[in-house]
């Protein structure tokens, strides 16, 4: 008797090991399953964060090229000022206006008045504006600048050799001629 017993307790154990689905092996694969479901979903969030992180990026780095430009041409417009002095300088150029190629999306207005207190000193303030994320962005510089002293000449003064924004901008790939590059021999 004793010997069937036990063969009825081996079998009741061998058929609760091999089961109809709901042993020790099933719970294993089901845990497996849930694993692989929560490392997707922490996949997919990171990733979604560092598309986040590069577009933000992106965005930033091309504001920062836009601004240094802007500088650039506020700079050239205010060098041009001085040139001409405050006084000839509106009846010589145009008090706004856009730029030439290769900142053709860039646009700029001079404001000159004449500083009281001061003597014959002017007020210059040069804005530059340009195309950022569905409104227009602007950078301003103001400044006191006097009455140019000297040869006062109202004829308009044009460089010697014709300036090459591009090949400055981009260099000799872009087509430009390369010259008046600072720095290289």
């Amino acid at each position: 008797m004793t010997k069937s017993r036990s063969r009825d307790r081996d079998r009741d154990r061998d058929r609760d090991r091999a089961g109809s689905g709901a042993g020790a092996g099933s719970r294993r694969r089901g845990l497996a399953m849930v694993d692989v479901l929560i490392g997707g979903v922490m996949l997919s969030i990171g990733l979604a964060i560092i598309l986040t992180i590069t577009g933000r990026a992106v965005k930033s780095q091309t504001e920062g090229e836009y601004m240094v430009s802007a500088a650039w041409l506020i700079d050239e417009r205010l060098g041009l000022i001085e040139m001409e002095g405050p006084d000839n300088y509106p009846q010589l150029h145009d008090m706004s206006g856009s730029f030439g190629a290769p900142y053709e999306e860039f646009s700029f207005d001079v404001a000159i008045d004449e500083e009281e207190g001061i003597g014959d000193a002017y007020r210059v303030a040069v804005t530059v504006f340009w195309p950022g994320g569905g409104a227009e962005r602007a950078a301003t510089v103001e400044t006191v600048m006097a009455k140019r002293m000297g040869d006062v000449s109202t004829q308009v003064r044009m460089p010697l050799e014709p300036i090459d924004r591009i090949g400055r901008a981009f260099g000799d790939e872009a087509g430009g001629t390369g010259g008046g590059k600072i720095g290289r021999a």
